[in-house]
């Protein structure tokens, strides 16, 4: 179970999160300290959320996404 807070919510991804995954992930300057590149088109924001839950679902990694409740805007995603 995944708490939530007065502000937020905090849940599994989803494909639905795609687009707004791409938005953030697609920056060049945002993901210049990461270790993978950016990604640049949503067929690799779609593969990046199925391998996201399918290491979820297997407790290899675990993937949340942070959710505005006023708003239900993705905020961003953190990995733990």
């Amino acid at each position: 179970m995944i708490p939530n807070s007065k502000r937020l919510i905090f849940r599994n991804p989803s494909l639905e999160d795609a687009q707004v995954l791409l938005e953030i992930y697609s920056d060049v300057e945002a993901m210049k300290y990461r270790l993978n590149p950016p990604i640049s088109n949503l067929h690799e924001s779609v593969r990046m959320v199925q391998e996201a839950i399918e290491k979820n679902e297997k407790n290899l990694e675990y993937r949340i996404c942070i959710v505005e409740k006023k708003s239900f805007n993705l905020i961003r995603d953190i990995i733990d």
